[in-house]
Order: structure tokens, then C-alpha cells, then sequence
């Protein structure tokens, strides 16, 4: 069977981390051909034996990926608990059952497309780092670099732009309207997000599919986005001319 290998690091590094082998058998769904992962980390870098029935080295790599990223903080959480250190992990590279190398990288192309406040990068940039816009951005990123976390981070991104436009909102009957009239929103393209983070937020850890996965992340660009365009015009409401009711 094909087998190829996921390569990465414990960080910080200033704290080794030693794993002896774990080997894993994943199944990504009802049907679906299981995956094994052995995973070992050796002075916190991480090496990762991947053996799938079913291999196409020009296909999506990201499923492999996610399941081994996720696995291997499965490995490393404990001993971050019982030792209180915050330790993250980052997979670098795969090399194919060729030994051709291939970078990670956890970007998505179809976001970029959606940062039109962002042509002015100097301006934007300095918007976000001066009131707590910084902290919803980066629920974000986490969302891009952690996939399995998506509807959470999004959801709770979303949340916090509704918090930053009406702080004081105890029944969150002010906030949404609010937000939805200034950015040209619909309640249905806003609750798309918010109620896939419900689950989560409440402890169900169950997957969706990766088709809602990219729209969660697609509405959630789009609407902080808009809300930077928002705040770039002095917190003016959004041209319907330039920024179309979404739906």
C-alpha cells in the first residue's frame, strides 16, 4: 500500500518533546477506507508514517493533513496539560511515495479574492491593531490553520464584530440588526455561521462537510471584510451600489 510521510515540530522548542510511536487508524467516514497514522516525536520534531490504501499524488492533500494535525495535538495535549505549556504543533511538509517534498501550507485561495479593504494594507492594518478588531482576525486564522475548527472560530469572530459595534447589547436584540444594516447583510447569511458554531460551542465536536466548511469560511472573510470597509469609511453604512444586499 502507498506510503508516504508528514513531517513537522513541537513549538517552542525551548521544551523538548519525546512520543515513542503511536499508531492510529482513522476512518474519515461511514464506507470510507481507513488511513493509518504512526506517529513519533523525537526533541519535538514530528514524524508521521501514513499508510492509505487509496493514494492520488496529484489529488488534495489536506484530509491527510487535518487528520494528522489533529492526532498528533491529540499526542501533544496531554503532556501540555500535565506539564502547563502551552505547546502548539505545525506539520511543514509531505513527502509523497516518491520522495518528492511538497511544502503545507495552510492557505486558502478563494479568500484572497474577498480583502478589498485590504488594497490600502497600511490603512487597514493600522485600523485592526487599534481597537480589539485584531482579536476577532485572528479567531480567523486559527479557523484557516485548524480547519476541524472552523465553525467555532468563525462563528465566534462573527460575535465579536456584533460586540464591537454595540458593546453594551445584553439581549443581543440591538446587535444584529445593527450590524446586518451596516454591512448589507441578510439574518440568513449571518446565521449560516452562527448556528453551524452552535454545536461546538457547545461541546459537539461532529465534522460537516468540507463544501460548508468553505462556505462558513467564504461568509466569514466576506463579512469582516466588509466590516473593516465599514470602519475605513468612519463607520458610515455601506453603499448598496458597491456592497450588494447578501443573502
Amino acid at each position: 500500500m502507498p506510503t508516504f510521510r508528514i513531517r513537522g515540530e513541537v513549538y517552542p522548542t525551548g521544551i523538548k518533546v519525546n512520543v515513542p510511536r503511536f499508531d492510529l487508524l482513522w476512518t474519515e467516514g461511514t464506507g470510507q477506507v481507513p488511513i493509518q497514522f504512526l506517529i513519533q516525536i523525537d526533541n519535538s520534531q514530528i514524524d508521521i508514517e501514513c499508510v492509505a490504501q487509496i493514494y492520488d499524488p496529484l489529488g488534495d492533500h489536506s484530509t491527510y493533513t487535518t487528520r494528522a494535525l489533529e492526532l498528533t495535538r491529540a499526542i501533544v495535549d496531554p503532556i501540555a496539560f500535565s506539564q502547563g505549556v502551552g505547546f502548539s504543533v505545525m506539520l511543514n511538509e509531505i513527502v509523497t511515495p516518491a520522495g518528492v517534498v511538497k511544502k503545507i501550507v495552510p492557505k486558502n485561495e478563494k479568500l484572497m479574492a474577498l480583502c478589498s479593504a485590504f488594497r490600502d494594507f497600511d490603512v487597514a492594518q493600522r485600523l485592526i491593531i487599534s481597537e480589539p478588531l485584531y482579536l476577532a482576525m485572528n479567531d480567523l486564522i486559527v479557523a484557516i490553520t485548524l480547519p476541524g475548527q472552523i465553525p467555532l472560530n468563525c462563528g465566534r469572530a462573527i460575535e465579536s464584530l456584533r460586540r464591537i459595534m454595540v458593546p453594551v447589547d445584553p439581549d443581543r436584540k440591538l446587535g444584529w440588526p445593527t450590524i446586518r444594516s451596516a454591512l448589507n447583510l441578510t439574518q440568513s447569511y449571518v446565521e449560516f455561521i452562527t448556528k453551524a458554531s452552535s454545536d461546538q460551542r457547545h461541546g459537539c465536536r461532529s465534522g460537516i462537510p468540507s463544501s460548508t466548511a468553505q462556505e462558513i469560511l467564504e461568509r466569514s472573510w466576506t463579512i469582516m471584510n466588509r466590516f473593516v470597509e465599514y470602519r475605513k469609511r468612519d463607520s458610515t453604512s455601506l453603499p448598496l451600489s458597491d456592497f450588494p444586499l447578501l443573502s
